[in-house]
């Protein structure tokens, strides 16, 4: 189900997996469909914490493709990624 994937990229997230989590992003696009926000949200902060600005920065211009509108979290998970010295 759409949940169980988004739970799984959860899961990639708080490993900091950000190719892991772009690809279940990719197979839950393949078994149902366009990926809800909250699946996006989720890869967008596996992206923050492995600090991958680049996958970051592909999965917004994704959000926007798909006709979803980012939200804060998005950003803010964009920004982060982008990491701190």
């Amino acid at each position: 189900s759409p949940k169980a994937f988004t739970a799984a990229i959860g899961l990639r997230a708080a490993a900091a997996d950000a190719d892991g989590a772009i690809a279940l992003l990719g197979e839950l696009e393949a078994a149902h469909g366009q990926p809800d926000l909250r699946a996006f949200n989720a890869a967008l902060r596996a992206c923050a914490l492995a600090s991958d600005a680049a996958a970051a920065k592909a999965l917004l211009a994704r959000v926007a493709e798909a006709g979803l509108r980012a939200d804060s979290f998005s950003y803010a998970a964009a920004i982060r990624s982008c990491g701190s010295d």
